[in-house]
């Protein structure tokens, strides 16, 4: 029987965020650039009006964190930017990770349910699901020792404009145009945590500024 790795206590989530070499360096929180990544998904989102066009929302609730894991992460610990065939997000060639933004629905955080993704997705993320699946026995750390291929993990937002959720998750099962299958979770922001999240700007003070990269 498949069975789902979710990891949902603090010291749990955070070991494994430091496994996968997303936790930056000076910040008191090792969810910090990830938390910005929701932060833009959630101005994308809001920033939209009723003269947008219709798809303007889900769009910037893609584009928008997309961005800003790169802005956060491109220099650190290996990460830099990637697209292929239409799939876009963040790699680290010597883990042999790549991370992609995706607006889901409100399985997102809920361990009786998966998180399924807002917009169909096409062919080209269905081969890297399969992938995924193929790898599943494997931890990324692994994976890059012996040069096999990229694990990819789906950094899931869900904001219905009361309630903020968030998990990094490991889809093996793609069918339908959407991710049905994870063999890991990791939640990261869960119900009713948002508002004090979202209040919190900088937990270490103004002298720490990431870096920001234009291209």
């Amino acid at each position: 029987m498949f069975a789902t790795v979710i990891r949902t206590e603090e010291w749990d989530r955070n070991k494994r965020l430091r496994e996968l070499g997303l936790v930056l360096p000076g910040f008191a929180d090792p969810r910090w650039g990830l938390l910005e990544a929701v932060r833009a998904a959630v101005a994308g989102r809001a920033g939209t009006t009723d003269n947008d066009a219709r798809s303007a929302a889900g769009y910037n609730a893609w584009n928008f964190p997309t961005r800003r894991l790169r802005e956060v992460y491109r220099g650190s610990g290996g990460w830099d930017k990637f697209e292929e065939n239409g799939v876009e997000g963040i790699i680290n060639a010597e883990r042999k990770l790549k991370v992609i933004a995706v607006s889901t629905d409100d399985g997102t955080c809920d361990p009786t349910r998966s998180p399924r993704n807002r917009t169909p997705k096409g062919p080209e993320t269905g081969k890297v699901i399969d992938l995924n699946n193929q790898m599943s026995l494997f931890r990324p750390e692994a994976l890059a020792a012996q040069g096999g291929g990229y694990q990819t993990w789906e950094f899931c937002t869900f904001d219905d404009g009361n309630d903020v959720r968030a998990e990094l998750s490991c889809p093996v099962h793609f069918s339908g145009s959407h991710f049905l299958k994870f063999s890991e979770r990791i939640f990261l922001i869960g119900p009713g945590e948002w508002q004090r999240i979202a209040a919190v700007v900088h937990d270490d003070g103004d002298d720490i500024v990431p870096e920001v990269r234009r291209k």
